[in-house]
């Protein structure tokens, strides 16, 4: 069961950094003087996550992920925190909802299961 939660929440990341470094974050540059930290901690957070793929992959026990998921969560909570703080309120500011709502909608017809379940989990 971890390993298929890994899996979807590995696709689910990779898509959602893909689309944010091809469309949200091109869309918002058009008008906005972004943080670069948006989309550059993208690197580290990838690089930690390729790290975990290879203890899933071999993992016998859930202590084995220990370390290796605080870390990750310790780099990855507060980057998705900024993006929420920081990047959805500057598009909000700056775009028309019909403009904001014309990225998310490239964002949605682009996107894989796994990330797409996730966004109707959090719409209710």
């Amino acid at each position: 069961a971890m390993r298929s939660i890994w899996a979807c929440h590995y696709e689910h990341v990779h898509d959602h950094h893909t689309n944010e470094d091809a469309i949200m974050m091109p869309s918002m540059a058009t008008r906005i003087n972004l943080p670069a930290k948006l989309t550059t901690d993208h690197e580290g957070l990838v690089a930690r996550m390729e790290g975990l793929k290879v203890l899933f992959s071999s993992l016998t026990n859930a202590t084995q992920l220990n370390l290796a998921w605080s870390e990750y969560t310790a780099c990855m909570l507060p980057h998705l925190f900024e993006e929420e703080q920081i990047a959805l309120p500057l598009l909000r500011a700056f775009f028309t909802p019909a403009e904001g709502g014309a990225i998310v909608g490239k964002i949605l017809g682009a996107g894989k299961p796994a990330a797409l379940g996730s966004f109707f989990y959090w719409f209710g």
